[in-house]
């Protein structure tokens, strides 16, 4: 975190930057920038994967996003769509 408590990760151009499940963006509150902010105060890296989709639990939809640190380790971190919500913050290996 920086010192005005903001997260210091950045939106990674290396490894996937496109947004799946974009046809659901339209039901969605939250916007996909808010969601990357809340996603990274969480965990603080760099977002490797990104997507949005319906799933059970929160409002019903959900964004995922994969962040890697600086160390590699790497953490699924769901924010829910409607009311940005942390639905999930996990350790996991899926990219290595």
């Amino acid at each position: 975190m920086s010192q005005a408590g903001a997260p210091t990760g950045h939106w990674t151009k290396s490894i996937d930057k496109e947004l799946r499940g974009a046809k659901y963006l339209k039901q969605a509150r939250i916007q996909p920038e808010q969601a990357r902010a809340l996603a990274l105060r969480v965990f603080d890296g760099d977002i490797i994967y990104q997507r949005i989709e319906p799933k059970p639990g929160g409002s019903g939809l959900r964004y995922s996003f994969i962040i890697r640190n600086r160390q590699m380790e790497e953490r699924q971190v769901e924010i829910d769509a409607n009311d940005g919500a942390t639905l999930e913050n996990a350790q996991t290996d899926r990219f290595r």
